[in-house]
């Protein structure tokens, strides 16, 4: 495990105490889940493209086996520069309360925009999502 210090603020970031607090990374340098203050979220393995997952799921913490679903995401185009990724968040159930397009920087992760949105926002669970250079500084 490796320690990253990300550096600049997000322009999705609200809240500073929603900073990354741990990174988690495989044995190859793939990022597999970002630590917060008050969630998890885990990553899948990447897609073609060094170290942008396809999917990932966001739970509450601290982690037990009850811990409740936040956010489920999608990845569903990469581009030259960029990439979208789909955004469910729930509440209590496991019922859609707010969905978003979000697109991101493809070198750095950061979320640069956020559309289509429908329903009430819990938390800026994706305002970082693994690129090429946050992936590529972790596996160093």
């Amino acid at each position: 495990m490796q320690k990253l210090e990300v550096t600049g603020r997000p322009q999705f970031l609200r809240r500073p105490d929603d900073r990354f607090s741990i990174i988690g990374v495989d044995y190859r340098g793939t990022i597999r889940f970002q630590i917060y203050r008050k969630w998890i979220t885990f990553f899948s393995p990447p897609t073609k493209s060094p170290g942008i997952p396809t999917h990932s799921v966001t739970v509450s913490r601290p982690l037990t086996r009850e811990s409740p679903v936040l956010a489920h995401a999608l990845l569903t185009s990469i581009e030259a520069d960029t990439f979208h990724v789909m955004e469910l968040q729930y509440a209590d159930s496991l019922e859609p309360t707010y969905s978003a397009k979000n697109v991101f920087r493809k070198l750095t992760g950061f979320k640069i925009s956020e559309s289509d949105s429908a329903g009430e926002k819990v938390a800026d669970y994706y305002f970082a999502w693994p690129g090429d250079l946050l992936s590529r500084s972790v596996s160093n």
